[in-house]
C-alpha cells in the first residue's frame, strides 16, 4: 500500500499544474483587432502588429512571438487573413468574424454611456440649492439637459464622422481610375 499513495497525489499534482487560463484573449482576436486599430490600406506588418499587442495585453513574452507566427498562418490557411508582400489585411471572412466578435462589446458600452447619462440628469434636482434661490436650479436644470443635447449631438457627428471616412476613401480611388 505505500508505493500506491503516492502516485495518486502526484496525478492531482499534475492535474493542478494543466495549463493556467491565459488572460488574453485568442490570438485571432488579437491579431484582427491589431490590423483594424491601423486601418492601413496595405495592411499591417508582423512588427507592427506584435508591438501593438504587447501595448495592449497581458502576454507572455518567452512564447508570444512563436505562437503569433503560428496564429498567422493559420489565419492565412484558413482564409481570415490575406498576405500582402510582408503585411497582413484582414479577407472578406475576416471582416465580418471581427465585427461579430465586436458586436456585442459595442452595445455594452452603449448601454453604459445611458446608465451614466440617466444618472447626470437625476444628479441636479437632489442638489440642495432651491432653498438659496429658485431661479438658479431652473438655469442649472436647462444647463444640463442643453449638456446632454451636445453630448448627442456629439456622439451623432462621431458617427456621422466614422461613415464619412469610408466613403472619403472609396472616392479618391474612383478618381484615379478615371485618370486612367
Amino acid at each position: 500500500m505505500g508505493p500506491k499513495a503516492p502516485t495518486t497525489p502526484t496525478k492531482k499534482a499534475a492535474a493542478t499544474k494543466s495549463k493556467p487560463k491565459p488572460n488574453h484573449p485568442t490570438y485571432q482576436v488579437m491579431i484582427s483587432t491589431a490590423i483594424a486599430h491601423y486601418k492601413d490600406r496595405t495592411g499591417s506588418s508582423q512588427p507592427a502588429i506584435i508591438k501593438y499587442i504587447e501595448a495592449n495585453y497581458n502576454v507572455a513574452p518567452d512564447t508570444f512571438k512563436t505562437q503569433l507566427k503560428l496564429a498567422l498562418k493559420r489565419l492565412v490557411a484558413k482564409g481570415t487573413l490575406t498576405m500582402v508582400k510582408a503585411s497582413y489585411k484582414l479577407s472578406e471572412e475576416g471582416k465580418k468574424e471581427h465585427q461579430a466578435t465586436l458586436g456585442p462589446v459595442a452595445k455594452k458600452p452603449k448601454a453604459k454611456t445611458t446608465a451614466t447619462s440617466t444618472e447626470t440628469t437625476a444628479a441636479p434636482p437632489a442638489t440642495p440649492t432651491k432653498k438659496a434661490a429658485p431661479k438658479k436650479p431652473a438655469a442649472k436644470a436647462a444647463s444640463t439637459s442643453t449638456k446632454t443635447a451636445a453630448a448627442k449631438k456629439n456622439s451623432a457627428k462621431v458617427t456621422k464622422a466614422v461613415s464619412k471616412k469610408p466613403a472619403a476613401k472609396k472616392a479618391p480611388s474612383k478618381k484615379v481610375a478615371a485618370k486612367k
